[in-house]
């Protein structure tokens, strides 16, 4: 067989870079050389080492709502639904929702274990340690609403109120290349690291206890419909969902409760689980309904499998927008890269964010004597060489 070689950067913590899904399917075809001279190099959304890497063909792995930039990757496969690029770019939403290329629609469709006993479980549940994004927001404030009505167990980070219910998700490592130092800004000092696939199993086990649970998405994006939907489904829990505005393509509507249908009114989704939870007939009919419709993909991994052959057998041959990417930082990540290798961060500099107390970038201009203008025009300069002028209209624009 032919050999290849590969490197992965910039990946979720849970991701096993000597062994994964994309390796397993890789070597059904090649030999696979892992080196940090790659010609064909996987990355994703956890950080900028793939900046560095330039002469190799850099293939974009989604994981969470993030749309890839083709400026910065020749190839990309993700969660979203709509999007199309040629041979360039492969959605596989139900293959990624799995995580680590777990099947997770295996059996989703089966209802035959539900019973009336069902009826006699504990009213919902909230499992959430993560308060980024919209939606996090919004299953915060809805949590809050439906609770006047009845108890509901957080066993996680956000709202909690009920210990030792759920093994730990993350486990401190110290040794975790890719992981980062904090989540949901709980300082780890030793980094963390995500355990595995059985702590899907036992949430899947807790969730099973209740009639309903709150599986609200980070943020909303077509095609992004992860775990937390699936894992009620498989729970035989009824979800009250909010995310993926395209949800019922995929999922038969008459098997959850979605948001979308109440316009996202809060007030009017508490209220639809208050007359389901009264009305035993009403509740027993959503949950057995079939869940899924037929366009559920079930064949994410062989398509993906597809998908990167037909890559590998292209050959070396980059087609991301490099020239451009060169003659215009701004439009990729290389604006980012540029600016902190000259030891300048544009967003602590305009207050957006604050820099890790660790954080020791080496400064390669001396803004002490600077007003705050001429800071901003030299690391504008250093951001867009040779293209000041274009920057800074661009520049007064984002400000006003």
């Amino acid at each position: 067989m032919k050999t290849i070689k590969v490197q992965f950067v910039d990946m979720p913590m849970e991701f096993n870079v000597n062994d994964n899904f994309i390796l397993t399917l890789l070597r059904k075809h090649y030999n696979v050389e892992l080196t940090e001279n790659p010609d064909f190099l996987f990355y994703s959304f956890g950080g900028l080492e793939f900046l560095k890497k330039q002469n190799c063909v850099r293939i974009y792995v989604g994981g969470e709502p993030v749309i890839p930039n083709f400026n910065d990757c020749d190839y990309a496969f993700g969660y979203a639904t709509g999007l199309s690029f040629n041979d360039r770019y492969l959605s596989v939403p139900e293959l990624l929702a799995g995580g680590n290329g777990y099947d997770i629609c295996k059996g989703i469709e089966d209802r035959s274990a539900v019973n009336d006993q069902m009826l006699n479980r504990k009213f919902c549940n909230f499992v959430y340690s993560n308060r980024k994004g919209v939606g996090a927001q919004l299953r915060e404030e809805f949590c809050k609403k439906l609770m006047k009505y009845k108890h509901i167990d957080c066993p996680g980070r956000v709202l909690h109120n009920i210990d030792n219910v759920l093994a730990p998700r993350y486990v401190a490592a110290k040794n975790s290349k890719y992981a980062p130092s904090s989540v949901d800004g709980k300082s780890e000092t030793g980094g963390i690291a995500v355990l595995d696939d059985s702590w899907h199993k036992d949430k899947r086990n807790f969730l099973q206890q209740y009639k309903f649970t709150i599986a609200f998405e980070n943020v909303a994006l077509e095609g992004f419909t992860s775990e937390k939907l699936y894992d009620p489904i498989h729970a035989y829990s009824i979800p009250i969902y909010w995310g993926d505005p395209n949800v019922a393509e995929r999922f038969n509507k008459e098997a959850f409760i979605n948001c979308n249908d109440y316009d996202n009114d809060l007030d009017k989704v508490v209220k639809r689980v208050i007359e389901l939870d009264q009305d035993d007939e009403a509740y027993m009919y959503m949950l057995r309904q079939p869940p899924v419709t037929d366009k559920l993909d079930y064949h994410g991994l062989d398509k993906l499998e597809e998908f990167l052959v037909h890559i590998i057998e292209k050959g070396k041959i980059l087609v991301r927008n490099q020239d451009a990417t060169d003659a215009w930082p701004h439009i990729s990540l290389n604006a980012a890269y540029i600016w902190r290798q000259n030891g300048w961060d544009p967003l602590v500099e305009q207050n957006i964010v604050t820099p890790p107390p660790n954080c020791k970038q080496p400064i390669a201009i001396d803004y002490s004597h600077m007003t705050h203008s001429q800071r901003l025009k030299e690391a504008w300069k250093i951001g867009f060489p040779g293209s000041f002028s274009l920057a800074k209209r661009i520049y007064s624009k984002v400000r006003k």
